[in-house]
């Protein structure tokens, strides 16, 4: 964790960034097309934010997010842009700062705690297994097939890949964001594994619906071939 104050323009979504994880973005509305453009000009983060559920406001974010850079850009007319953004840094907002068309805020950057035991430990090679099995059983439901799937070797992108691609709600993903143990949060992630490919092979075993299962929530930020 890191005591220095960052200031970072703020993008509340219903999305949960993580760290390493690429993903597309449209804007349109005219305080994030000039938010964007100032992080282009500057050559600054921003930070995507999951927008709480709990209070009335609609774009009043959660404490935790992740700083991203715009890694591509396309514009449109009047200003709209596709971009795709990559998840560095996560981060904690420490106090609002007023005055913005957007939202921004004070935070402080968060390290991941990586045990050095994690790296002879077979619980990276358990989480991939199981993912893989997961993913397998969710493409068989759709009536697809998957030959391989090429996994991050490093732990600490093997956890947010697998988080950002469970089929999970977004507060329990946001649960998962916050967790800085990587052991910890490899732990929560076969946990989540295992109940959910005990419930696909059940559900494998039924007679076979005529619409198929859609379980790609986000594109895939690695090779399935």
């Amino acid at each position: 964790m890191s005591e220095q104050l960052n200031y970072l323009r703020l993008f509340p979504l219903s999305l949960v960034l993580f760290p390493g994880v690429r993903t597309p973005l449209h804007i349109f509305e005219d305080r994030y097309k000039q938010m964007i453009n100032e992080c282009i000009t500057l050559d600054e983060p921003f930070g995507v934010v999951l927008v709480r559920d709990d209070v009335e406001e609609e774009d009043f974010p959660h404490e935790y997010g992740t700083a991203a850079i715009v890694t591509h850009v396309e514009r449109l007319s009047g200003g709209r842009m596709n971009i795709v953004v990559q998840g560095e840094r996560r981060f904690r907002i420490v106090e609002l700062v007023p005055g913005h068309p957007y939202r921004a805020a004070m935070v402080e950057f968060l390290d991941p705690v990586v045990p050095a035991s994690l790296k002879r430990s077979k619980l990276p090679a358990d989480v991939s297994d199981a993912f893989t099995r997961y993913v397998k059983l969710l493409a068989s439901l759709a009536g697809q097939s998957v030959d391989a799937l090429e996994l991050p070797d490093d732990v600490e992108m093997l956890a947010s890949v697998v988080a950002s691609l469970l089929a999970v709600p977004l507060e329990m993903r946001q649960d998962l964001l916050q967790q800085l143990d990587v052991q910890r949060l490899l732990e929560q992630e076969l946990e989540l594994l295992n109940e959910q490919i005990e419930t696909l092979t059940e559900v494998a075993r039924r007679p076979r619906q005529a619409a198929p299962l859609d379980w790609k929530e986000d594109g895939m930020p690695f090779s399935l071939n």
